[in-house]
């Protein structure tokens, strides 16, 4: 088997993708993580509300809080938490993904989109959403400059090989 160099760079891209978002994937594969994310999807939670529908401590629930809170997925507004934008993305784009996997299919993004115009609307939208956490790791202080510039670099080859695509 001959090994395709554009196949292995592009395989290399993606895995460095994961990685800058594997703390997000592990929020949204944790079971707790995703049902404080839907709870305060629907209405605006405190660390009070969850300690006690939960029955956890405080100081555990506010270290889950906190948690995604950090990954810009839970947005705080006083002693209220509500899910941001980004973790809406996230959801969704993971779970386009994900389906699409499921069935064996390319995922797409927007089913009356061409498959192949629709798997770069998906590919885009990932890359905007790996932009969107990267920013608000920075902003939170979670990244020095030079892991940032690093991260930013990697998302612009990922947009420059879109558009080359």
């Amino acid at each position: 088997m001959s090994k395709n160099p554009r196949s292995s760079e592009a395989l290399n891209q993606d895995l460095a993708l994961i990685g800058h978002l594997e703390a997000h994937l592990a929020a949204i594969s944790d079971p707790t993580s995703r049902r404080l994310l839907s709870l305060a999807s629907t209405v605006p939670i405190t660390n009070s509300d969850v300690s006690r529908a939960g029955g956890k401590s405080r100081n555990t629930t506010w270290y889950q809080l906190s948690k995604l809170t950090r990954l810009g997925m839970l947005e705080k507004r006083g002693h209220q938490y509500r899910v941001s934008p980004y973790a809406v993305n996230l959801i969704q784009a993971a779970a386009i993904t994900f389906r699409a996997v499921v069935n064996g299919k390319m995922p797409e993004a927007d089913r009356k989109e061409g498959s192949s115009a629709g798997s770069m609307s998906m590919l885009r939208e990932v890359i905007a959403i790996a932009r969107e956490g990267l920013e608000a790791q920075y902003e939170r202080g979670r990244l020095t400059q030079e892991d940032y510039d690093r991260r930013l670099r990697l998302i612009h080859d990922l947009e420059a090989s879109l558009e080359h695509s």
